[in-house]
């Protein structure tokens, strides 16, 4: 007799809540956060073994760099009585390659209009999160932190927070790295010198371009983004302008169609700017 199989839900470490989306996740494997308010505790986790790099994150909270064979270890051992601190794995959105988010212990929750001041103690309680800051009188929102005794980290403090009937979100607060990945195999990308200036030339500086690169670490784009340019003509025979949907809606204000051709060609870069992905 075959089983029929029973699909389980997703763990409440595996995805985190941003702007009311919800992203999957993927757990790094050589890098963790620690939460530090003592120059001896940092100097002690420093001397751990698979301890490799400690950087400053931001105030308290510090990105230790490891390796996948020691991770688990060097997190145990800076859990342990002997050191005693907070620390939290990092985490990469899937399917955004080059992005990390690392964890700041503390978790930004918005309660509904029906949540008394007595139900919000409660659930802090319950999740046994400290109040930071509150912004706003009730309805409000407000800012915690997670204790030891959470038992949980953050991502999983904040999505079962966010099941709760009284609240309408809660998400970890992180900080985003971005590391430097992409760079195009175009052989002519290095003469697109409005996505990418390196060098001062003649007529040009370093910093007069848009930035791409630096954009593409972030994402690649998105075909359901739609970017408006409007200028005096477009060259809609473009390589780059054809496909479904590369086009949408185009108009001609001055003659009145739906094709607004060049007059002449004027070498300007907007539209094609526009039309890379």
């Amino acid at each position: 007799m075959v089983m029929p199989k029973v699909q389980q839900e997703p763990s409440h470490g595996s995805y985190v809540w941003r702007g009311g989306t919800k992203i999957d996740l993927s757990k790094e494997d050589d890098r963790f956060t620690v939460i530090v308010s003592k120059p001896e505790k940092l100097e002690k986790i420093a001397g751990l073994s698979g301890v490799h790099e400690i950087e400053p994150l931001g105030p308290n909270v510090y990105k230790v760099k490891t390796t996948c064979t020691e991770c688990d270890h060097a997190m145990a051992m800076i859990r342990s009585e002997n050191v005693n601190v907070v620390a939290h794995h990092a985490y990469s959105p899937q399917g955004m390659e080059g992005t990390i988010y690392y964890l700041t212990g503390e978790i930004a929750i918005q309660f509904k209009a029906e949540a008394t001041p007595g139900r919000v103690e409660q659930l802090l309680d319950k999740y046994k999160v400290n109040l930071v800051l509150t912004y706003g009188e009730m309805p409000f929102t407000c800012l915690v932190a997670v204790t030891a005794d959470s038992n949980e980290n953050p991502i999983k403090i904040a999505n079962r927070l966010a099941e709760e009937q009284e609240v309408t979100y809660a998400e970890p607060n992180m900080i985003n790295r971005f590391q430097l990945m992409y760079m195009p195999t175009d052989e002519w990308f290095p003469r697109q010198w409005h996505l990418h200036a390196t060098a001062d030339k003649p007529f040009l500086v370093k910093t007069a371009s848009v930035f791409a690169p630096e954009a593409w670490d972030v994402t690649k784009g998105d075909r359901r983004i739609v970017v408006a340019v409007i200028d005096d003509g477009f060259d809609l025979t473009h390589p780059d302008f054809q496909g479904p949907g590369k086009i949408v809606s185009p108009k001609d204000y001055v003659d009145g169609d739906l094709e607004p051709l060049p007059p002449v060609r004027t070498g300007m870069q907007s539209t094609a700017i526009g039309g890379k992905k």
